[in-house]
């Protein structure tokens, strides 16, 4: 897969897995997180993985970006495809997200906040430590979802 196919293939593999974007069940959390595992394994073929070109983050908490109050559930891939020699700089970075958005409860507030970087080596344990997760056992239904291709 190359880099500007990533925002497509998680879309599709998603759809196939029976997610709705428009309209997320308590299930669908789940279910993005096995996909966006298996997306993850997909080898990008215009990225340096061993230079940190492709990366996965998972990140929570209760946050406002001016739209109002969520806890917020976000799986990134984050990929750095080489710059030219003549630009400013090194690497163009881009974040694929796939973000779950929640009403703020008492519940979703203990979860506090949580990131963390799947490194080249570690990507058994980072599953197996994410999939583990409390945060991941919510049982309330997402106001939304969605996922989205950005520059950095």
């Amino acid at each position: 897969m190359k880099s500007s196919e990533a925002l497509s293939t998680l879309t599709a593999m998603l759809t196939a897995a029976g997610l709705k974007l428009a309209s997320p069940s308590v299930a669908d959390l789940s279910k993005a997180l096995t996909v966006f595992r298996d997306f993850s394994e997909i080898p990008v073929d215009d990225v340096n993985k061993a230079e940190d070109g492709d990366m996965v983050l998972l990140q929570y908490g209760t946050y406002n970006w001016g739209s109002g109050e969520f806890f917020e559930v976000d799986l990134v891939r984050q990929l750095m495809a080489p710059g030219e020699e003549d630009e400013e700089d090194d690497n163009l970075i881009f974040q694929l997200h796939c973000t779950f958005r929640f009403e703020p409860t008492e519940s979703l507030r203990a979860f506090g906040s949580f990131e963390r970087w799947m490194t080249v080596g570690d990507e058994d344990t980072f599953w197996n430590e994410i999939l583990a997760m409390p945060a991941f056992e919510v049982t309330e239904t997402p106001s939304s979802a969605n996922v989205r291709f950005e520059g950095v």
